[in-house]
């Protein structure tokens, strides 16, 4: 299981992209990070996905692509 982060747009729809993290906590403070500078979503939230984890959050750093089966 995986972690996505989730965008609220107009007409409640909700953007994913390509990114799952492990953890929940992971892709809160990336959608938060990314929530602050963007100016078109209304919100951010989080869903758990199926997805394989391809990313880790680094508080420095932010989003951090990890390589294929290095998760």
């Amino acid at each position: 299981m995986s972690y996505k982060p989730v965008f609220l747009l107009s007409a409640g729809e909700r953007a994913l992209n390509g990114q799952a993290f492990e953890t929940f906590e992971e892709a809160r403070l990336s959608a938060h990070r990314r929530f602050m500078v963007w100016t078109q979503p209304l919100g951010f939230d989080v869903e758990e996905s199926e997805e394989p984890v391809n990313y880790r959050f680094d508080a420095e750093r932010g989003d951090v692509p990890i390589e294929s089966g290095a998760a």
